[in-house]
């Protein structure tokens, strides 16, 4: 079975900061390999959170589908999740 990955907003920034795209364009083939693929998501409130940066705003833009919206039983699990394990934030 193959790796899935659900992303923050951290996350996108912290791979755009360290590995940034004319440094590191492999990266971002990779990466946007997995975004096609289905195999790398990030809730869509994401999306709204990287307008500081334009590259990464517009890489965000030019792959939307990986932007999915939480439905009420993701928030539900997310809600269980961090109170069980308050130190994951």
């Amino acid at each position: 079975m193959a790796w899935r990955y659900v992303l923050d907003t951290s996350a996108l920034i912290d791979l755009n900061d360290f590995y940034s795209a004319h440094r590191f364009p492999r990266v971002w083939e990779s990466f946007t390999g997995l975004v096609a693929e289905g195999r790398a998501v990030a809730p869509e409130q994401v999306f709204d959170e990287v307008i500081k940066s334009k590259f990464l705003h517009e890489w965000c833009t030019a792959n939307k589908s990986m932007f999915v919206k939480l439905n009420e039983d993701s928030l539900r699990q997310a809600r269980r999740i961090s109170n069980e394990h308050k130190t994951l934030i």
